[in-house]
């Protein structure tokens, strides 16, 4: 019986990191984005998801964190009453976070960043962090604290 138990373990363990690397939005740990060239941009509809909130860029051009339990609405860009909605989300190796509408960018969540990573916490806040790991900007919807409106709207 203990070897059983020993082997379910083994292939317990093996289907989870399976399933975690997947990318499946179940209940994924920290998602993490690094502000580089190669990083897909995200459009309309694109989300990513932890275990307690998921940010989506919707497709009015807001860039919304919601939590999971009750699709509250904790933090948002305020893009979506701007004259030319936002249809992309932008990671960029000038160490960017921004939302752009075609050319023109319709705003700069931070910049400066160089070597950084955005991440979409389990505890539910949405940092961007610098390469030496300190937090450059957040959310500051940690622990359930509600967030306010960006500087964009």
């Amino acid at each position: 019986m203990n070897k059983t138990i020993r082997r379910f373990g083994i292939a317990g363990v093996a289907a989870l990191a399976m399933l975690l690397a997947s990318g499946s939005t179940a209940f994924a740990a920290n998602q993490v984005y690094p502000l580089a060239f190669a990083t897909q941009d995200w459009g309309c509809g694109t989300e990513s998801r932890s275990s307690t909130v998921h940010l989506v860029l919707q497709c009015d051009g807001n860039l919304v964190l919601y939590r999971n339990s009750d699709n509250h609405a904790m933090w948002a860009a305020g893009t979506d009453v701007l004259p030319q909605a936002p249809s992309t989300l932008g990671f960029s190796s000038r160490g960017m976070l921004w939302l752009h509408a075609g050319d023109s960018t319709a705003c700069v969540i931070v910049k400066n960043v160089y070597g950084g990573r955005a991440v979409v916490q389990d505890d539910g806040n949405f940092v961007v962090y610098r390469a030496d790991g300190t937090a450059a900007w957040s959310s500051g919807t940690y622990n359930n604290r509600q967030g306010t409106v960006h500087e964009c709207a």
